[in-house]
């Protein structure tokens, strides 16, 4: 087979071109799918892909522009990985984070596929070899920032010195003003691409994205006729949770206990500022967990010290801001705890979605003051972009506010968590989940839903006779206090003593109040018109509750989320093929959740299921299996998914395995990764310490045939 080492991508394009003999469209389309089946096998280690890659790679071998929007765990990455493998010329992945680069670029060399990146924190030597290599033909994928793409050097590269087949975006809902997560570099993307002598497939990925946001995304990457993409947003082994926070010190020994009931797993703690992650971090320390801040004002060597740490269970808990997490490849995070409500529910998603990659059950805890929103509105009204004209700032000023209404009302709602995060996402449910805190029969929650019908019938009724007796509003604190009847003499002065709710709920405290009315907002019963003074007033179906056709429920407290009991550890056989009861992890990147040996099914997680035919997993071999993994991880100084992934490993310790043939029937083996290390865990699984056999050191052939995936014309 030939070396990619001495073929440059203009050899490899005009070559394939010169052999290829005019295929019929339907023998071309069988042949591009058992090339995609073959390669998926032999490089990746499955049979099946996971819902939506096959269509989008299948787009994109088409020459067709995509836009795929897979959650976290979906494994977004093999949808440009694979056809990076099967196009001639150079896939270029233009992505935000250096953490992300350097990740996904030590998974797929560790898998033999030819990458590399060029950030920032290279000298301008060391780019300069990198960009050589890959006009030379040495790679087949390069990783870079959207900043590097008006560099004039890069630009050469791109426009002069290689042939460019495919442009992936990732994280591409950074390029959308109605996302989460805007950045102006990503804007530049389209001047880019239209300076390239000939114009790749540009392919846009991301794991959260409204159905505008969507649109927003093909609109302003100028894509051309893009096909789209979008899998659920259901992801079954995750828990859902809420908990409100009386003060800040009771979510701090919130967080601190969790963290103690849970010390032998891996988690994150979301913080919204520097100062919360040094003092929750500093206070984890003080009982004995094993943690450490990550934050954006440490030096790049702590933060990347930190996050290796981290990924090879050096330290158990990470609290981090958002700046944290991005493309981090650590699928058995077990859980994930915000210590405060984000902004939006895009970024609550994909932060929460770190935990549970590798399928197995994971629980994300989101704890809530009222303050936190309080905060948010200042930084909305606060902040801006220099780049936006004032007419677009107060637009997206707008759409930050409506996102952050979105999250709040996830914080007070009653109805199933994992409903709400599907229907914000344009996604229709089907039954409750029966496991959120909101449907939890377990007694692992003890909120008590109330019924506020009555109390929400006066609020409006409040709220409608002050909007007819004043010509301007009043905020939520002086109509709580009207409805209280606290404060007459202030109250008096403004006129507010005469209206016909005057202490009408007297009997009620004003956090409660607070709270109707923040459901009634939530509802759209009420308006919160935001400015320097927000003020309330009556919302467009206020007459649902003026007209009778109206009830209202609310959440009055939340207790702690107890630790669920993980129960025994079983997968299910498949027939004669595998096993349907563990996840089939991903590929490399922040959507895969367990490294480069990708993504083939979307099976359930492992634990305990309701089928007669259940195959246990051998506990004490599985803990085994992962020592013997850990040791060789370390010895090649990579992190553990690279050698296999949990789930891998529990159909090891569930099926046992004896031979070559058996281990090659399981889920995320191909014949490069037994080749490495298949004989040492067989030894283990037969009984012996993994130390014979093997040759996990020993660089292989790349196991795909350049010539024969080529075929696929240009």
């Amino acid at each position: 087979m030939s070396d990619l080492a001495d073929r440059s991508p203009a050899h490899l394009a005009s070559s394939a071109a010169a052999a290829r003999p005019v295929a019929q469209p339907a023998d071309r389309e069988r042949r591009k799918t058992d090339l995609m089946y073959s390669a998926l096998r032999k490089v990746f280690g499955f049979d099946e892909f996971r819902p939506g890659q096959e269509t989008l790679i299948s787009s994109i071998l088409d020459h067709r522009d995509v836009v795929g929007v897979l959650p976290t765990g979906a494994g977004k990455s093999l949808c440009y990985e694979l056809p990076a493998l099967m196009l001639p010329g150079l896939t270029l992945v233009i992505t935000p984070l250096i953490s992300l680069m350097k990740d996904q670029v030590d998974g797929l060399n560790k898998a033999d596929i030819p990458a590399a990146f060029v950030n920032s924190t290279m000298s301008y030597d060391e780019e300069a070899q990198v960009l050589a290599q890959a006009a030379q033909g040495r790679y087949r994928i390069l990783y870079v920032a959207p900043e590097r793409l008006n560099n004039p050097r890069f630009l050469d590269f791109a426009c002069n010195r290689v042939p460019l087949m495919l442009v992936a975006v990732d994280e591409a809902h950074c390029v959308s003003q109605w996302g989460q997560d805007f950045r102006p570099a990503y804007l530049d993307i389209p001047r880019f691409i239209a300076q390239l002598p000939r114009r790749p497939i540009v392919a846009a990925f991301t794991a959260t994205a409204t159905p505008k946001a969507r649109e927003d995304i093909a609109e302003r990457l100028e894509l051309r006729d893009p096909a789209k993409v979008m899998t659920t947003f259901d992801r079954p082994n995750l828990t859902w949770n809420v908990v409100r926070s009386a003060s800040k010190a009771d979510r701090l020994e919130w967080i601190v206990n969790w963290a103690l009931n849970h010390a032998d797993e891996s988690g994150i703690v979301y913080c919204s500022t520097r100062a919360a992650t040094e003092e929750v971090s500093e206070r984890l320390q003080s009982v004995g967990v094993s943690a450490r801040a990550y934050h954006g004002g440490m030096e790049a060597q702590e933060r990347e010290e930190t996050q290796d740490d981290f990924i090879a269970d050096r330290t158990r808990v990470i609290v981090a801001t958002n700046a944290f997490g991005m493309g981090i490849d650590k699928p058995d995070v077990r859980w994930v705890v915000h210590h405060n409500a984000p902004e939006n529910i895009e970024a609550y998603y994909q932060e929460a979605g770190r935990a549970g990659r590798d399928g197995q059950p994971a629980q994300c805890v989101l704890l809530w003051m009222e303050g936190d929103f309080n905060t948010s509105r200042h930084f909305i009204e606060t902040g801006g972009n220099d780049q936006l004209s004032r007419e677009e700032l107060e637009t997206v000023r707008q759409h930050r506010r409506s996102l952050l209404k979105a999250m709040h009302a996830y914080c007070m709602t009653t109805q199933c968590l994992r409903n709400v995060i599907m229907e914000y996402f344009g996604e229709a449910t089907h039954g409750v989940c029966g496991r959120c805190s909101n449907c939890a029969d377990d007694g692992s929650m003890s909120s008590e839903i109330v019924d506020v019908t009555g109390e929400a019938r006066i609020v409006c009724a409040c709220v409608a006779e002050i909007s007819r007796r004043f010509d301007f509003g009043f905020g939520t604190g002086k109509i709580v206090a009207v409805l209280r009847g606290s404060g007459a003499a202030d109250l008096e002065k403004a006129g507010l003593t005469a209206v016909e709710q005057f202490g009408a709920l007297s009997d009620h405290s004003e956090r409660f109040i607070r709270d109707v009315m923040s459901q009634l907002v939530s509802g759209d019963y009420l308006m919160s018109f935001d400015g320097r003074f927000p003020t309330v007033g009556l919302g467009p179906l206020y007459r649902k509750v003026r007209d009778g056709a109206f009830s209202l429920q609310m959440k009055q407290e939340s207790a702690p989320v107890r630790s669920r009991g993980r129960g025994s550890a079983r997968v299910r056989r498949l027939g004669t093929r595998g096993v349907k009861g563990v996840r089939g992890d991903g590929v490399s990147g922040d959507t895969s959740g367990d490294g480069v040996s990708g993504g083939a099914r979307s099976g359930a997680n492992i634990t305990a299921v309701d089928a007669a035919d259940d195959i246990p997993v051998d506990e004490e071999l599985f803990n085994r299996l992962r020592e013997l993994r850990t040791k060789l991880a370390r010895k090649q100084g990579a992190p553990a998914y690279t050698v296999f992934k949990n789930a891998t490993l529990a159909e090891f310790a569930a099926l046992k395995p004896s031979s070559e043939a058996e281990m090659l029937d399981i889920n995320g083996v191909g014949p490069k990764s037994f080749e490495k290390y298949g004989q040492q865990f067989l030894d283990v699984i037969s009984g012996g310490d993994g130390e014979g056999g093997g040759d996990s050191d020993r660089d292989s052939d790349y196991t795909t045939n350049d010539a024969e995936l080529n075929e696929i014309d240009s």
